[in-house]
């Protein structure tokens, strides 16, 4: 049997301190963007021109935007945008809305998103929660209600343990559904039992989105930290 922690949360964050610039050689970081990025030469006149930044201010934002932007080659274009301290940066095919707080990287827009700094969203409360009838074993009466949701299996594996403690908190504790289903699109979910936060099965859902075949069963552990247990 084997027993692990599921919905693990990434609390890694990785900030620049663009705003103080304290303790912070410029000269060596410049020299090592040049040596690391080779479009950084071109890319940074472009930065440090149409945003009128100091060369430590522009190699702050250069680095914001290679580093946690997604660009990886040449800054084409810097125009000033409708508003203070908003530019539009053009490289290959990314075009990124830059503003700017106080001559740091404040918000990085890619077209309605953003990306910086990344927004964290908990696909299980963004998914549309269903009810459906239960009925009796005859289907002639109604004997109780389900809630469901429906999510790809590749966002569940994204899913973090706050993500689904809110989930659980949120949607199933004193809900009184009988059961609650998160449905994956492979046929395979998870259910909570009745209005128990603290208890769910993995496994095949059936139609009525209850586990017909059970693979793992999810509890809550010490500290609060919800367990997957294979059967």
């Amino acid at each position: 049997m084997r027993k692990i922690a599921i919905l693990v949360l990434v609390a890694a964050m990785f900030m620049l301190n663009a705003c103080s610039g304290k303790d912070t050689d410029t000269s060596s970081l410049s020299e090592n963007l040049k040596t690391e990025y080779a479009f950084y030469e071109d890319s940074i006149k472009n930065i440090k021109s149409t945003m009128g930044l100091s060369q430590e201010q522009a190699d702050n934002v250069f680095t914001v935007l290679v580093t946690e932007c997604g660009i990886n080659e040449k800054v084409q274009y810097v125009f000033k945008g409708n508003s203070d301290n908003t530019y539009s940066v053009w490289a290959g095919l990314l075009q990124l809305e830059v503003t700017l707080k106080d001559n740091a990287v404040d918000t990085v827009m890619n077209g309605t998103q953003q990306i910086y700094p990344a927004i964290h969203k908990n696909l299980l409360m963004q998914a549309k929660v269903k009810e459906d009838k239960v009925m009796n074993g005859f289907g002639t009466e109604q004997i109780g209600e389900r809630a469901y949701i429906e999510i790809s299996k590749e966002d569940l594996r994204n899913v973090t343990q706050e993500d689904f403690k809110e989930f659980a908190n949120s949607v199933v504790k004193d809900s009184g559904y009988n059961w609650v289903s998160i449905i994956c699109n492979d046929g395979t979910g998870i259910c909570f039992i009745g209005s128990m936060e603290y208890v769910a099965q993995y496994g095949k859902i059936d139609d009525e989105g209850a586990i017909e075949e059970v693979i793992g069963d999810i509890t809550i552990g010490d500290s609060e930290i919800y367990i997957y247990e294979e059967r």
